[in-house]
């Protein structure tokens, strides 16, 4: 039986991405990172993982329903971070704030995954963030302090279903499908 490892993502926006190189530029010599490439950056919304070739029309299906009813909503940038949390860190992440719309958009997301596979466990806190790097203990973090670096804040007025890829240069995500939000009026 034949799987795809998939997720429901938040792309970013060019002048997000340009802001992200500039902010990551100073550390790139830095040993023991391994910075994500920067046209894999996006917010998770919801990862699914190695599902079946199968059951990959039907989620296709519900989430087009499902999104069609889901209004555009603005993540404020929060901050750059180490994560998941300072004293345990192995990634840097540029962190949006929590907001209602995020939180109610993933349990709607879930509840459609849910449907068509009932044995999956949810996140139930999501921290909505573009993880930047990842690094072993060693990493050389010294004088790491991130300054107060403006990044914007994330317009989320469509999703993508990628399917994550890895191949002899690294991962790369490639969209599956595109799903417009509405706007409110």
């Amino acid at each position: 039986m034949s799987s795809k490892r998939i997720f429901l993502g938040i792309p970013v926006s060019g002048e997000i991405r340009e802001g992200l190189i500039t902010f990551i530029q100073p550390y790139l010599e830095r040993t023991g990172f391994r910075w994500v490439r920067a046209e894999n950056y996006h917010i998770t919304v919801v990862f699914m993982g190695d599902v079946p070739e199968e059951r990959l029309t039907n989620i296709k299906e519900l989430l087009r329903i499902g999104l069609a009813k889901v209004q555009a909503f603005e993540l404020p940038f929060q901050a750059y971070v180490w994560a998941p949390r300072p004293q345990d860190s192995r990634m840097i992440w540029a962190r949006y704030q929590k907001v209602e719309a995020f939180r109610d958009l993933v349990q709607q997301v879930w509840s459609y995954y849910e449907q068509i596979s009932p044995e999956v466990q949810q996140r139930k806190n999501p921290i909505p963030h573009i993880t930047l790097a990842r690094f072993k203990p060693e990493a050389d973090r010294a004088g790491m302090d991130f300054p107060r670096h403006p990044l914007a804040g994330l317009l989320v007025d469509r999703l993508i279903l990628w399917e994550s890829v890895l191949g002899p240069e690294g991962v790369r995500y490639v969209p599956l499908e595109t799903y417009a939000l509405g706007v409110s009026q």
